[in-house]
């Protein structure tokens, strides 16, 4: 019986995923010898467990505030195809993500994603403006904000998002600027 070498460092696999998630690569195209896509995924699904993801956002944020500020008297909120509910603040920085599994609608996720933000950047501005995408335009939604104390403005179905005035982007798509 042999003696199992040491696992890997966890910064060393951290940057293999980091390198599946700016490449969208699978994690079997981004291994590397000694360090097997199993590795990875375990790791992930360990840390995925133990919510490191979720400190892990609340200390960069934490940085980005310090170091350059958050926007947060006006907010974005977007649902996906790809089963996800974000809010960003207003330069795109985002705040709040939750995802899903397959075959699901991503507006159920939205009253975890708002409810989350407090936890996650701490207190927000006195009446912050949001601007939930034209999927969460429902009187569920409504309710919600107004008893988080948002003040929002819905895209309405079937209308598109409109820009922001002197922005040239959607609600859910900021452009540099």
């Amino acid at each position: 019986m042999g003696v199992s070498p040491p696992p890997d460092p966890n910064r060393v696999v951290f940057n293999h995923m980091l390198a599946a998630l700016v490449h969208g690569s699978g994690y079997e195209r981004i291994a590397t010898p000694g360090r097997s896509d199993r590795t990875i995924r375990r790791r992930l699904l360990d840390w995925a467990e133990r919510d490191v993801g979720v400190e892990l956002l609340k200390a960069a944020l934490a940085a980005y505030d310090q170091m350059i500020g958050l926007d947060l008297d006006d907010l974005s909120s977007d649902g996906s195809i790809t089963k996800r509910s974000v809010v960003t603040d207003a330069r795109g920085i985002p705040l709040a993500p939750v995802g899903a599994g397959a075959n699901r609608h991503d507006s159920p996720l939205y009253e975890h994603t708002m409810r989350q933000i407090p936890d996650t950047i701490g207190p927000l501005p006195d009446q912050p403006w949001v601007h939930p995408d034209r999927g969460y335009d429902s009187t569920p939604t409504r309710h919600l904000l107004d008893e988080l104390g948002y003040v929002h403005e819905i895209a309405r179905k079937p209308i598109p998002a409109p820009s922001k005035p002197g922005n040239g982007g959607s609600w859910n798509t900021p452009t540099p600027g």
